[in-house]
């Protein structure tokens, strides 16, 4: 018996609401409606308009525009058949915002003749932003690492949005305080996980910030806020029971709420701390490494040493310049520094790198002062020192440069040019081997003289006949150009050697040091200490052969003068 009743009562239900559908659609003419006839300002609603046939056209709602913002708009047409008859609905659905307070009346509007009555809507003051608590549907929640801090010190704000329903159009405001001059970062990407309150299970969204606060005294963080549509969400246990249209999403409620208030103390930078760098960190390292061992400089060969500073809660910007006060016998060539700041959830670490390329231009013994930065330990309240302590190294002189097959005429002609106090006298009982020595040398000499006027003679032919030096080197000057612009060490290595084989025949640099001294070129020797470091790299890393380039067409741009045709003219990185 109960099996028969059920299905009765749910055929009355379906009957009795198939007989007001069809009133509803046998209704004649345009008509109106809106999903709520009073609302809060900064809240939408929905606007509906049905009709009964099928319009050619749209109706004109730009009158709504004056009172209303129209956020969206869709249109649907459906077709219905009852007792044979074909009735066709067309509706327009504009989901509207208020622009003002007060009672607001929607027009009446006209498509195919037919117009709408007009609706009046009450418009009520949006009540201030409540302060969210635990147990609300939404509710937030923010924090500081450290309630006392100084100028410059890193402070991370936690913001954590928790909601127990469904949001959409969902913002939230950024940190503001009374600080004009902070700094506010964005610390990596919001993180999103689940969390159960009270037997209720949220969505949290967490969001921090590293702030960087710029004056003493009391820092007033203002209330986060958060605005949000709440979806309403509605039941359908029979697809029977939906009425036409049925399927269009009912506005969702709008929800402001905002956080609490945060107050800090900026603390006035300590008495021990006046006169120096201000570097409030719980961790700033200071680090140096060599392109060579210390043990190995030369004269006229380029080294490069790199300081690198790490600070733990303060941003590149704050770290200061290394003050670096070398002897004069050792030039320096300082590269642009390097900044960045590293972020993660836990904060921000500045660094700064810097790049100094040294040249010893006499041997001997040297001592490299000492490199300190004074920091404050904010957790243990004291001054600190990051240092690289003094390094003493000894420069040997530059290695001999000799061309195979002539290393006694080379030797003979160091020799003779040696002046006197560097030639040791002779002790007794040792007569007969310094004349020997003079004799060997008085030979040396002239196999050199008779060598070079030779050699000058093979030059004759050439030379009289027009053919420039630089003709016959442009090739291997292409090849320069070439190596550097595919960044390759290696090549670029190896035409230099062949440019400088054919620029200096008589006495070719046999490396890549021996020709930045025979350039002489400040900015040329700094680009061929970093391809020196690149050569001789453990880990290989990537050169960029650009800079080389330039600064050795510079260097032939001011060198070729009509009055010195020797000087060779570099070909274009690029030629074409």
């Amino acid at each position: 018996m109960n099996r028969d009743r059920i299905p009765c009562s749910r055929l009355l239900t379906i009957t009795l609401l198939l007989l007001l559908q069809s009133a509803a659609v046998c209704a004649d003419g345009l008509r109106a409606a809106v999903s709520r006839n009073e609302i809060t300002l900064g809240e939408t609603f929905q606007l509906s308009i049905f009709s009964d046939t099928e319009q050619a056209g749209d109706p004109d709602f730009s009158m709504l525009e004056r009172d209303f913002q129209i956020v969206n708009r869709s249109q649907a047409k459906n077709m219905q058949i009852i007792n044979g008859k074909v009735n066709r609905m067309q509706r327009w659905n504009l989901m509207m915002q208020p622009k003002r307070i007060g009672q607001l009346t929607i027009p009446s509007i006209s498509v195919g003749g037919e117009s709408t009555d007009p609706i009046t809507l009450t418009v009520n003051e949006a009540a201030p932003a409540k302060e969210a608590v635990a147990g609300d549907d939404i509710f937030l929640k923010v924090e500081v690492d450290r309630e006392q801090a100084y100028p410059g010190q890193q402070v991370i704000l936690s913001v954590r949005l928790y909601r127990g329903v469904s949001t959409e159009n969902a913002s939230l405001s950024p940190p503001q305080s009374n600080d004009p001059d902070i700094l506010i970062h964005k610390l990596g990407e919001d993180q999103q996980y689940q969390s159960q309150i009270s037997q209720r299970r949220y969505t949290v969204v967490e969001r921090r910030y590293a702030l960087f606060p710029s004056h003493s005294g009391r820092l007033e963080l203002s209330p986060l806020k958060f605005e949000g549509e709440i979806m309403q969400s509605r039941r359908r246990n029979n697809r029977l029971l939906t009425l036409p249209f049925d399927s269009f999403q009912q506005p969702g409620k709008i929800t402001r709420l905002q956080s609490r208030a945060l107050t800090l103390e900026i603390l006035p930078r300590p008495q021990r701390a006046a006169g120096q760098p201000w570097l409030p960190s719980s961790n700033l390292q200071l680090t140096e490494t060599w392109s060579k061992p210390p043990t190995e400089w030369k004269v006229g060969e380029p080294i490069t040493r790199t300081l690198m500073l790490f600070a733990d809660g303060l941003t590149s910007a704050q770290l200061p310049e290394f003050e670096q006060m070398l002897p004069a016998e050792l030039k320096q060539y300082p590269d642009q520094p390097q900044l960045q700041d590293r972020a993660d959830r836990d904060g921000i670490t500045g660094v700064r790198e810097s790049k100094i390329a040294i040249i010893p231009n006499r041997p001997g013994r040297y001592t490299l002062p000492a490199i300190s930065i004074p920091w404050w330990n904010i957790d243990k309240g004291r001054m600190e020192r990051a240092e690289i302590a003094p390094r003493t190294i000894d420069v040997q002189p530059a290695a001999a440069t000799t061309t195979p097959g002539r290393d006694p005429a080379v030797d003979a002609r160091a020799v003779a040019s040696a002046p006197a106090s560097r030639i040791p006298a002779a002790v007794p009982g040792e007569a007969v081997a310094s004349w020997l020595v003079w004799l060997l040398a008085a030979g040396w000499l002239l196999t050199s003289l008779a060598w070079g006027y030779s050699a000058w003679r093979r030059q004759q032919p050439s030379r009289r006949s027009g053919t420039a030096p630089r003709q016959a080197a442009s090739p291997t000057l292409s090849e320069i150009g070439a190596a550097c612009s595919r960044n390759d060490p290696l090549a670029t290595q190896r035409a230099l050697l062949a440019w400088a084989q054919r620029r200096w025949p008589d006495s070719p640099p046999r490396s890549l040091a021996h020709l930045a001294r025979l350039l002489d070129d400040e900015a040329v020797a700094s680009a061929i200490a970093d391809l020196e470091q690149t050569l001789y790299a453990a880990d290989t890393p990537i050169w960029e052969g650009g800079a080389l380039w330039q600064r050795l067409q510079k260097r032939s741009q001011r060198e070729s003068q009509p009055a010195a045709p020797q000087i060779d003219t570099l070909a274009p990185l690029h030629p074409g």
